[in-house]
């Protein structure tokens, strides 16, 4: 598969550009890069906040910034794609600059996720260099996906700043119908891992699937390379997974809650997160009540089993 290709999505350039204007423009600019490189923040996750010890943080939510609610075609834009938003942010790279070389881990489909890219101010001498690739520019006004998780630099040789439009989506089959035939299928399932949606709880109100356990620390840190499930795990801590106001919650320690979403038949995801890794409660008659912790990797599954230590009574 090609390392950056173009979808079967374009933007009128000219107004891309008159939003970013705004910016760019008046005595200090919010987008400048004249340090070599700068970001603005447009979408972000919320991250893990503790107010105060024992004050619970959560993890999972996401919001728009100030900046995303001044430009508006770049609003409708990001709302044009068609999968959950992770996080959108306007890069800018300064003339006649490289930056270093870099990987953005877990962001292709293997893993459930994309990282896009929406040019809007560039130039044929502004390039993308993979290791063991040849340079490729990305023109402007198309979203391009790009194998970001591998090694690659960006060089600027235009004689002003490029700005590109970094998006981070969860993968879904009608993002991956954007895709070119001939790369469609290294997208799809198996190789390519697709949200699956949401599904309910019991509408009785009824909770079945709280319960006490230990946990893998490295099992929330979403970014972690290589294999995180040993058995036995030397780091792990108490996990706690139960029912909150807004839904179920996984608390890790005296107060990192998670929100989880409901797969079907007792199997969550973290809130934000992809199929990546989930986990699994299994009350069954004749089985001893267990959690299954699943990590994948395209078609490949590596699931470790711990035992519940306590159910609520």
């Amino acid at each position: 598969m090609p390392k950056t290709i173009p979808l079967r999505l374009d933007y009128d350039i000219r107004r891309l550009r008159a939003d970013i204007e705004l910016l760019t423009s008046g005595p200090r600019p919010v987008l400048s890069a004249a340090s070599g490189r700068r970001v603005v923040p447009l979408w972000r996750q919320t991250t893990v906040e503790v107010a105060a010890p024992g004050v619970p943080g959560k993890c999972g939510s996401g919001q728009e910034t100030e900046w995303l609610r001044g430009l508006p075609y770049v609003a409708e834009a990001l709302a044009s794609i068609p999968a959950p938003l992770r996080g959108a942010r306007l890069l800018a790279q300064a003339s006649q600059t490289s930056l270093r070389p870099h990987r953005i881990a877990k962001c292709g489909p293997r893993w459930g996720l994309c990282r896009l890219r929406l040019p809007i101010i560039t130039g044929p001498r502004a390039e993308v260099v993979f290791a063991d690739g040849e340079p490729q520019h990305l023109t402007a006004g198309v979203l391009w996906f790009g194998s970001f998780w591998e090694p690659h630099i960006t060089t600027n040789n235009e004689p002003y700043e490029q700005i590109h439009l970094v998006i981070d989506v969860l993968h879904t089959p009608e993002l991956a119908q954007l895709f070119p035939p001939d790369a469609r299928r290294q997208v799809w399932e198996p190789l390519g891992l697709f949200l699956r949606p949401v599904r309910p709880l019991p509408p009785d109100g009824a909770f079945p699937y709280g319960c006490r356990f230990r946990i893998p620390e490295s099992f929330t840190n979403r970014e972690a390379l290589g294999e995180i499930l040993h058995d036995p795990f030397p780091d792990s801590a108490d996990a706690r997974i139960h029912l909150g106001p807004d839904g179920p919650l996984l608390t890790i320690g005296p107060g990192i809650e998670h929100a989880l979403d409901h797969l079907g038949d007792g199997e969550f995801r973290l809130r934000g997160w992809s199929d990546e890794r989930t986990l699994q409660i299994v009350r069954a008659d004749r089985v001893q009540p267990h959690v299954l912790l699943r990590v994948r990797n395209g078609p490949h599954e590596h699931a470790l089993r711990v035992e519940v230590g306590e159910w609520p009574r």
